[in-house]
């Protein structure tokens, strides 16, 4: 006869141990911010002109759009209103910020999208096109003067339409564009139209603006890996000297192994330090730039614990005045 399986409670100390852990963890954490847009700085709102299409690869006639305008201001470009209705999409809709190139067309390599957003269907009205907000985390830099493009494309079997101004109401700081790829890979000028938008730029802060995210499972088994991948980006106009890192191992966890290049780190012993400080310093992080930490731990928690909660927060010696996005957390459901 086999033995009855039994399965091990942690201790009592252990449970309060864990409620202390998350207790600490939430207080790390910053309040949640409401959205807000910077200040509206370009825009095109007549909408008498009907709407030019952007179809997915399947329809046999793929069509990318883009609008070009000219910053009024710099700054960071988080925000911009597209007029935009839906037709039949399976799939949601790629805009982004871009540069452009010498001709000023927009630029359709990797390197020219400074921001990047998706747009889920349920967002986009289906029946009369309407203002959709769309905001960038992280958002774009702009420079006054700089010309820039809003692209907009969409995949197989996907179809919206965005809206466009009569042939009297020209936007004299950039064009309309269209191409036959998506994503695009090349460009012609879409005549007589300018497509409706407008942009929002908030006005940089004095010195550096460190922000950092973090992305995990939101389940995890027991005994398995578990990989963070941990995101630093510098959103102000200074560059951030002696940036570091850090993040204690949370509570059911210990350390495995990391990837961070361009950083130097510290960590615990692989496999064996239940408890520890993984810590990375960097000497300068440029305006603008960002820095992929990812950290991978090994689940101890059994799923009596719960729940993994991990924080991980930055710093540096360049005056930071946005301090509500120094911190970054994740929490993931231990299952069997």
């Amino acid at each position: 006869m086999n033995p009855t399986k039994t399965t091990k409670r942690p201790p009592a100390r252990r449970i309060a141990g864990l409620a202390l852990a998350l207790g600490l963890a939430s207080a790390l954490l910053p309040a949640p911010a409401a959205a807000q847009a910077g200040t509206l700085d370009q825009q095109q709102t007549d909408t008498a002109g009907g709407g030019a299409s952007i179809l997915g690869g399947d329809f046999g006639i793929a069509s990318s759009l883009a609008q070009t305008f000219t910053a009024g201001g710099s700054g960071l470009l988080d925000q911009v209103d597209l007029h935009l209705r839906r037709g039949l999409p399976t799939l949601p809709l790629t805009v982004e910020i871009r540069s452009t190139d010498a001709g000023g067309a927009p630029g359709t390599t990797d390197g020219s999208v400074l921001a990047s957003a998706e747009v889920g269907a349920a967002s986009v009205p289906a029946s009369t096109a309407e203002w959709v907000a769309i905001p960038f985390t992280p958002p774009a830099q702009v420079a006054v003067g700089g010309r820039y493009a809003i692209v907009a494309y969409t995949a197989d079997e996907s179809d919206y339409l965005w809206s466009r101004r009569d042939e009297f109401a020209d936007y004299a700081g950039g064009e309309a564009f269209h191409s036959l790829a998506s994503p695009p890979a090349s460009w012609s000028a879409l005549p007589d139209a300018d497509l409706a938008f407008k942009t929002y730029v908030a006005v940089v802060a004095p010195g550096a603006d460190l922000s950092i995210q973090m992305s995990a499972p939101s389940s995890v088994k027991t005994r398995s890996l578990i990989t963070y991948e941990i995101d630093v980006s510098n959103l102000g106009s200074a560059s951030a000297e002696n940036v570091v890192l850090s993040d204690a191992v949370p509570y059911g966890t210990t350390f495995d192994s990391l990837s961070a290049p361009g950083w130097e780190c510290t960590t615990p012993q692989p496999k064996k330090d239940k408890a520890g400080l993984v810590r990375c310093a960097r000497a300068s992080l440029a305006s603008g730039a960002s820095a992929t930490i990812d950290l991978t731990l090994k689940v101890t928690a059994t799923p009596n614990a719960g729940v993994i909660n991990n924080v991980a927060t930055v710093s540096s010696d360049t005056e930071d005045p946005v301090s509500s996005n120094n911190a970054a957390h994740a929490q993931t459901t231990v299952t069997r």
